[in-house]
């Protein structure tokens, strides 16, 4: 009897399994959000086949079952937590593929929630296809990167330091190593957030992966993307990215109009030497009339430059008072011979006049350079300079 009895109790708990399973497996069940908690939770099953069914299952609903997978993420059950984790992973990266096809085909996303960022790009770049591929390219390319924008501040930071660092060291290792145009981007997307903070090991190595390979190609193109210039913006024009000369250069290299925002922002900020030197040829060579008032009262800045040779071997010196002339002459389209600057050189690959060659050979051409000046600006300066915004109010039109 006792053998009878064994055999109908398992007999009867397998009918019960078998039960459980096909009502929970029921297809006119299975969207209902309570069956799907149900599942999520079998999935400790002590039937290694049923937990692997259910999470099957649970593949095949899609995004339905995400909320009841992240409800269940703080589960003690180390199963439970093991293969809810695998799900969120493969139908999130599934549900962005889908979304990021429908991006390449020019529709909106389904689930854009699951898109990594987008709604900050977005908003930043706008909806038109060009700015749509680019950012299809970014997540592609770096997933993981492009998924911390979503995360924690400080995964944010982490993630961003380990792919500048990877980047380094395989430019480091491999000369011929090329980084994606895609990388860049993702890069310098991110370091634009205001949470994240690049640190003085990170800036370099991201400084020179644009100057180099494929993103400075593309950024070089007539027909370079729009997106890939306005990423590049919104990183140099931040005062926390690098150094001011660096950016300056760099938006000067690749003829950025945010040249003249950051050249004013070093003009003003009290540095010397060469900076203050880049900072009036960038402002005199990208801005416009404008800037005459505030480039006019460095005609006083004696402060010496470099000394320098010219091709004959002559030698001259240069001041920043020389600079400034250099740069007033240009915004009023008048020619540096009239006034004796006899070693300009136009071979500079951003600015119209190699700053190493404005100078002059003795103290006597330079004063004669500066009185012609100030001649011509008592005559002209009226003429040519624009009127104050603030002074139109009350002119007579």
């Amino acid at each position: 009897m006792s053998h009878s009895f064994s055999r109908l109790v398992c007999a009867a708990t397998i009918g019960c399994v078998v039960a459980t399973c096909s009502t929970l497996f029921s297809e006119d069940r299975l969207t209902d959000p309570d069956r799907i908690a149900t599942l999520v939770y079998r999935l400790n099953s002590p039937s290694f086949t049923e937990r692997n069914r259910i999470e099957q299952t649970l593949r095949d609903l899609g995004a339905q079952a995400l909320p009841a997978l992240r409800e269940a993420r703080d589960s003690i059950d180390l199963e439970i937590r093991y293969r809810v984790e695998r799900l969120i992973s493969t139908l999130e990266a599934e549900l962005v593929e889908q979304s990021l096809q429908r991006l390449s085909q020019g529709k909106l996303p389904e689930t854009p929630d699951v898109l990594p960022g987008w709604r900050s790009y977005l908003f930043r770049m706008g909806p038109d296809s060009e700015s749509t591929n680019f950012y299809v390219e970014m997540v592609r390319a770096e997933p993981a990167l492009m998924r911390s924008l979503d995360g924690p501040r400080d995964e944010l930071r982490l993630e961003f330091e380990r792919r500048c660092t990877a980047v380094n060291l395989q430019r480091s290792q491999r000369s011929s190593f090329s980084v994606s145009k895609a990388t860049i981007a993702a890069l310098l997307f991110v370091a634009t957030q205001p949470e994240c903070r690049p640190s003085p090991f990170a800036t370099p190595s991201l400084l020179a992966a644009v100057r180099q390979g494929e993103f400075a190609e593309l950024l070089r193109n007539p027909d370079c993307p729009e997106p890939a210039k306005r990423l590049l913006a919104a990183w140099v024009v931040r005062s926390d990215a690098a150094i001011a000369i660096q950016r300056l250069n760099l938006a000067g290299e690749f003829a950025l109009p945010e040249v003249v925002e950051i050249a004013r922002e070093v003009l003003h900020s009290g540095v010397s030497g060469s900076q203050i030197q880049h900072a009036i040829l960038y402002l005199a060579e990208y801005g416009n009339r404008d800037a005459l008032h505030e480039l006019e009262p460095f005609l006083d800045d004696q402060s010496r430059l470099a000394g320098r040779r010219n091709q004959n071997g002559n030698g001259f010196t240069s001041r920043v008072q020389d600079v400034a002339l250099i740069a007033l002459l240009a915004l009023t389209d008048q020619d540096p011979s009239d006034y004796g600057f006899r070693d300009l050189r136009e071979n500079h690959p951003s600015l119209k006049y190699h700053p190493n060659t404005v100078g002059f050979r003795s103290e006597e051409e330079r004063e004669a350079a500066l009185s012609a000046w100030r001649r011509w600006s008592v005559k002209n300066l009226k003429a040519v300079q624009p009127v104050p915004v603030h002074a139109v109010e009350g002119v007579r039109l």
